[in-house]
């Protein structure tokens, strides 16, 4: 069984497969991570697909994409995909603003930050497994810990530091 991976690629077409209600994404990963590709998720068929997720790895700053960022913002829904207006949304607090358990939750999400925690801590044996690496790095039980140990409060925040620099250093190099 293939471990989980996060492999940085480029998003090139978006077609839409009316007979079987989806979209087909084009994908291109670099031909010097085509090994890597092939490792983590073999050769998937229609008959045995592989499971993914997809995550942008750096936003883009165009506002012509974004989508509005007032009280009443848009939203796409999950069946039509299309874009509707006017519904209410609760104001969005800022990142720094969350509290450290929900902050960890949320980067265990991001692909950027798996492959950065990957590449920064290789000696970390956490079999794929990103809220169990950010567990043996801040030094706790739970992330939920993160909110009553110091020490751990700490180690989480200059990790998500390190993460945000290792973010803007690759935004300056591309």
């Amino acid at each position: 069984m293939s471990k989980p991976a996060a492999i940085a690629a480029s998003l090139v077409d978006v077609r839409n497969i009316a007979a079987h209600k989806c979209i087909r994404l084009e994908i291109h990963v670099p031909a010097e991570q085509a090994s890597l590709v092939l490792q983590a998720f073999g050769w998937p068929t229609a008959v045995d697909p592989v499971p993914v997720a997809i995550a942008r790895l750096k936003p883009e700053k165009s506002a012509s994409e974004a989508p509005p960022r007032s009280a009443y913002q848009a939203r796409i829904t999950s069946t039509t995909g299309t874009w509707q207006e006017g519904e209410l949304q609760k104001p969005r607090r800022k990142f720094h603003d969350l509290p450290l358990p929900q902050q960890a939750a949320l980067r265990c999400n991001e692909a950027a930050f798996q492959l950065f925690v990957s590449s920064r801590y290789p000696d970390i044996d956490w079999l794929g497994n990103i809220a169990e690496a950010v567990r043996a790095i801040c030094g706790v039980q739970s992330r939920a810990d993160l909110a009553t140990d110091a020490e751990a409060a700490i180690k989480w925040r200059r990790l998500n530091g390190d993460y945000e620099a290792w973010l803007r250093e690759a935004e300056v190099l591309e």
